[in-house]
C-alpha cells in the first residue's frame, strides 16, 4: 500500500456513504469531470449530475450516481456532500428506463404549458444513473 493516499468522506443528509483512504476520486465538476489525487491543490467546487468514481487502496473501483453537490479538498482530505447519491450496484436500470420513458412522454405533453424544469432534472438524474450502472456490466 502506498503512503500517497487521500482520506475521502462522502455524505448525504441521511448518512455517510463512504469513509476511508483511497488512491483517487473522480467527480463531475461544472466544467467537466476531474480527478483528485494525492497532494491535489486545495479546492472547493460545485458538482453536477454525474458519476463519482473511487479507486480504493485495494484496487477496486466504485461507481456512484450523484445528483449534484460540492467537493472540498484540503491537505489530502476530500469531502463530498450531495443531496442524493446512489451506488451503481443498487440502481435498477430497467425500472429507471421505464420511468425515463414515462417522463419523456409527460414532458412532451407539458412543454406547451411551460414549467418542465423539474421533469428535465429528473430525466437527467435517471439518465445518469443508467449510464453509471451500465459501467458495471
Amino acid at each position: 500500500m502506498s503512503d500517497k493516499t487521500l482520506y475521502l468522506e462522502i455524505v448525504t443528509p441521511s448518512k455517510i456513504i463512504f469513509s476511508g483512504n483511497v488512491n483517487s476520486v473522480t467527480v463531475p465538476g461544472e466544467l467537466g469531470s476531474f480527478q483528485i489525487l494525492y497532494n491535489h491543490a486545495p479546492i472547493i467546487s460545485n458538482l453536477t449530475i454525474g458519476e463519482i468514481k473511487i479507486k480504493t487502496i485495494s484496487g477496486e473501483t466504485l461507481h456512484y450516481a450523484a445528483n449534484g453537490g460540492f467537493v472540498m479538498v484540503i491537505k489530502n482530505r476530500v469531502t463530498i456532500v450531495s443531496d442524493s447519491l446512489i451506488n451503481a450496484k443498487e440502481i435498477d436500470v430497467k425500472k429507471n428506463q421505464e420511468e425515463l420513458s414515462k417522463l419523456k412522454e409527460e414532458i412532451k405533453e407539458k412543454r406547451k404549458a411551460g414549467g418542465v424544469e423539474t421533469l428535465e432534472t429528473k430525466i437527467a438524474q435517471l439518465e445518469n444513473q443508467i449510464r453509471v450502472a451500465s459501467k458495471l456490466n
